[in-house]
């Protein structure tokens, strides 16, 4: 067996996701996959992604990416974005995916409240924890 599927790669991250494994290397003739756990960094958001300090009020909150993969703020290239700056949205709203392969995680808000800052582009690689949306949070009942 010199050839490993999308399905497979995707199984084997599951199970050393699911383990107390922290790395893992499969050698098959001459492929070589590598799997680490990444671990949250443990300083602030890289500079380049604010460009200048963030300002909103107190109650401002970042939604932060819960895995590496490429951000989409739609299902499909086209579709309208599933939310907008200024927009309103609830804890279990989905404002994005983190596409991984062929798969499309939904990111739920996590938050009540409003739209105040897009903080990546649509199609750009993230990495786990980095800022998506800065939310004016409301604790107000909608």
């Amino acid at each position: 067996m010199n050839r490993i599927t999308a399905k497979e790669v995707l199984e084997i991250l599951n199970k050393v996701k699911q383990s107390r494994i922290e790395e893992i290397t499969l050698e098959m003739g001459r492929f070589t996959f590598q799997a680490r756990k990444s671990t949250p960094p443990k300083e602030s958001p890289p500079a380049e992604i604010y460009p200048d300090p963030i300002a909103g009020p107190p109650t401002a909150r970042l939604i932060l990416a819960p895995r590496l993969g490429f951000f989409r703020q739609a299902v499909h290239p086209g579709d309208l974005p599933l939310v907008k700056l200024n927009q309103c949205v609830e804890e279990d709203t989905p404002v994005g995916f983190i596409q991984v392969l062929e798969k499309m995680d939904p990111v739920p808000a996590g938050i009540q409240g409003r739209i105040v800052r897009i903080c990546v582009a649509d199609g750009k690689m993230v990495e786990y924890r980095e800022p998506l949306f800065l939310v004016e949070e409301s604790r107000e009942k909608r």
